[in-house]
């Protein structure tokens, strides 16, 4: 997947939680109005489940890179305790992140995004 494609997941909630997390943080990617933020899609982990959607998916231009950083940054601020894990090509690229973490967000998004160019 060369495409950008990032997977935002939350393992240490319960799948209530997490579905609010989700849709909380799709919503603040979105305000960012990056038009390097391609897609933010809530899915379920699970196709099976009955849940609302407990992961985000964004497909990121290159550039988008630090504006989602910082979006994610500025929302692990709103929400003390969430635990926020992060994906590219099924491999966790962060993981354990909170709001001081934004500059490690931006890294490691920005190097798995170049190695699959």
């Amino acid at each position: 997947m060369s495409d950008g494609r990032l997977v935002v997941r939350f393992p240490n909630s319960d799948i209530d939680e997490a579905n609010r997390y989700a849709r909380s943080l799709a919503d603040e990617i979105s305000e960012l109005s990056e038009p390097d933020v391609k897609e933010v899609n809530v899915d379920r982990e699970n196709p099976e489940a009955q849940d609302f959607g407990a992961t985000l998916v964004l497909v990121l231009g290159t550039a988008a890179v630090t504006a989602v950083a910082k979006g994610i940054k500025s929302w692990l601020a709103r929400n003390s305790g969430a635990t926020v894990e992060i994906l590219k090509n099924g491999s966790v690229i962060a993981k354990h992140l909170d709001s001081k973490d934004a500059a490690e967000i931006a890294k490691a998004m920005s190097e798995k995004t170049a190695q699959t160019k």
